[in-house]
Protein backbone atom coordinates (compact mmCIF):
# COMPACT_ATOMS: atom_id res chain seq x y z
CA UNK A 1 0.00 0.00 0.00
CA UNK A 2 2.67 2.62 0.75
CA UNK A 3 4.70 1.62 -2.15
CA UNK A 4 1.86 2.09 -4.34
CA UNK A 5 1.33 5.41 -2.72
CA UNK A 6 4.55 6.43 -3.40
CA UNK A 7 4.53 4.90 -6.85
CA UNK A 8 2.10 7.04 -7.81
CA UNK A 9 3.27 10.34 -6.30
CA UNK A 10 6.29 9.36 -8.04
CA UNK A 11 4.10 8.97 -11.23
CA UNK A 12 2.27 12.58 -11.11
CA UNK A 13 5.68 14.37 -10.46
CA UNK A 14 7.04 12.87 -13.53
CA UNK A 15 3.79 13.41 -15.81
CA UNK A 16 4.08 17.45 -14.35
CA UNK A 17 7.71 17.69 -15.26
CA UNK A 18 7.93 15.85 -18.36
CA UNK A 19 9.30 12.55 -17.45
CA UNK A 20 10.19 9.67 -19.96
CA UNK A 21 9.52 5.81 -19.47
CA UNK A 22 12.99 5.12 -18.71
CA UNK A 23 12.54 7.61 -15.70
CA UNK A 24 9.08 6.06 -14.44
CA UNK A 25 11.19 2.70 -14.67
CA UNK A 26 13.97 4.29 -12.40
CA UNK A 27 12.01 5.63 -9.91
CA UNK A 28 10.11 2.17 -9.18
CA UNK A 29 13.26 -0.15 -8.95
CA UNK A 30 14.85 3.01 -6.14
CA UNK A 31 11.75 1.79 -4.20
CA UNK A 32 12.76 -1.41 -1.74
CA UNK A 33 13.58 -1.97 1.72
CA UNK A 34 16.95 -0.08 2.50
CA UNK A 35 17.46 -1.93 5.80
CA UNK A 36 20.70 -4.45 5.64
CA UNK A 37 18.82 -6.80 8.68
CA UNK A 38 16.18 -7.65 6.73
CA UNK A 39 15.54 -10.62 4.87
CA UNK A 40 14.66 -8.67 1.31
CA UNK A 41 17.31 -6.10 1.76
CA UNK A 42 17.60 -4.31 -1.75
CA UNK A 43 20.89 -3.15 -2.03
CA UNK A 44 20.16 -0.89 -5.21
CA UNK A 45 16.67 0.95 -3.22
CA UNK A 46 17.35 4.42 -2.51
CA UNK A 47 14.44 5.27 -1.12
CA UNK A 48 12.18 2.54 1.72
CA UNK A 49 8.88 1.71 0.62
CA UNK A 50 8.07 0.10 4.27
CA UNK A 51 8.17 -3.69 2.45
CA UNK A 52 10.92 -4.93 5.18
CA UNK A 53 10.70 -8.49 6.47
CA UNK A 54 13.03 -9.33 9.54
CA UNK A 55 13.82 -12.86 10.35
CA UNK A 56 12.13 -14.16 13.35
CA UNK A 57 14.43 -14.37 16.70
CA UNK A 58 16.05 -18.00 16.96
CA UNK A 59 14.07 -20.42 19.13
CA UNK A 60 15.71 -20.89 23.15
CA UNK A 61 18.34 -24.05 23.24
CA UNK A 62 17.03 -25.79 26.58
CA UNK A 63 19.87 -27.45 28.29
CA UNK A 64 22.18 -27.32 31.30
CA UNK A 65 24.17 -23.70 31.29
CA UNK A 66 26.53 -24.63 34.42
CA UNK A 67 30.30 -25.26 33.39
CA UNK A 68 30.13 -27.15 36.59
CA UNK A 69 28.01 -29.49 35.77
CA UNK A 70 28.65 -33.35 33.94
CA UNK A 71 26.16 -32.50 31.54
CA UNK A 72 27.06 -28.80 30.74
CA UNK A 73 25.81 -27.87 27.72
CA UNK A 74 27.84 -24.75 25.89
CA UNK A 75 25.22 -24.57 23.66
CA UNK A 76 22.12 -24.35 25.97
CA UNK A 77 20.76 -20.92 26.13
CA UNK A 78 17.64 -21.77 28.34
CA UNK A 79 17.92 -23.82 31.63
CA UNK A 80 16.37 -26.84 31.39
CA UNK A 81 17.05 -28.03 34.96
CA UNK A 82 18.99 -31.02 33.58
CA UNK A 83 22.17 -30.44 35.61
CA UNK A 84 24.36 -33.16 37.17
CA UNK A 85 26.73 -32.60 39.83
CA UNK A 86 29.67 -34.58 40.63
CA UNK A 87 29.02 -36.32 44.19
CA UNK A 88 31.49 -35.17 46.71
CA UNK A 89 31.78 -38.23 49.17
CA UNK A 90 31.02 -37.26 52.84
CA UNK A 91 34.43 -36.81 55.02
CA UNK A 92 35.62 -39.38 56.99
CA UNK A 93 34.80 -39.03 60.60
CA UNK A 94 37.58 -37.47 62.46
CA UNK A 95 39.82 -35.96 60.08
Amino acid sequence: MKKQALVTVMLISCFLAGCTDADIEDAEQALGCTYSDATNYNATAAIDDGSCVYPEPPLPTPGCMYSDALNHNPSATEDDGSCRYPVVPDPVPGC
